[in-house]
């Protein structure tokens, strides 16, 4: 399968290991094992702290992964003052990022030959508590991310971290994410494929 760019080209600190998995790096292509299909990436707009970015994939395709890029907010003694709030698909055709302070830009990956896809929330994890979201019946598991509500200090620092963006090691088919501090809280939100 080829892999091609929509969009501008994509460089600097892109924070996407999706698109590294599949080999986009320097000239943008990359030959997989699937004869016939075609991966696009998608871009959305650079966004400001608190908006979302939006990457829309092309009619004809489905989202099976995405991320992100930041331009992240330091407070005046160096500190990192900012945390990623969003970072999920956020339908058939969409991937969806929110920096808490800075600017950001989502990327999606999309594939022509993708049984169609969709997301599916889970439950609101709370203060170090796991958030899980399972696939339902006749899909299968491909991506994932979340929803964060994180913990801030006085000084604009983050207390609060996602611990965990990953698929559930003890529960099949579902996506799980922990966030660290007791004051902040985490939604999961899964990438299920129909299966053929």
């Amino acid at each position: 399968m080829a892999v091609t760019r929509m969009g501008r080209r994509i460089g600097g600190t892109v924070a996407v290991a999706v698109l590294a998995a599949v080999g986009l790096m320097g000239d943008g292509v990359a030959q997989t094992t699937a004869p016939g299909s075609t991966v696009t990436v998608a871009e959305g707009d650079l966004v400001e702290a608190g908006q979302s970015s939006m990457a829309t994939c092309p009619v004809g395709t489905h989202v099976i992964g995405g991320g992100y890029r930041t331009w992240p907010k330091y407070i005046s003694s160096g500190a990192y003052a900012d945390n990623m709030d969003i970072n999920a698909p956020g339908d058939t055709r969409h991937w969806l990022t929110m920096s808490h302070n800075g600017r950001s830009r989502a990327y999606a990956l999309c594939d022509s030959a993708s049984a169609p896809t969709n997301r599916w929330s889970g439950d609101g994890g709370l203060g170090g508590e796991m958030s899980y979201a399972k696939c339902p019946d006749g899909t299968t598991l491909i991506n994932g991310g979340y929803h964060f509500w994180p913990n801030y200090g006085n000084d604009g620092t983050p207390h609060d971290s996602v611990d965990m963006n990953a698929p559930a090691p003890d529960r099949p088919n579902t996506w799980a994410v922990k966030g660290h501090s007791r004051n902040g809280s985490v939604r999961a939100v899964a990438l299920c494929r129909q299966k053929s």
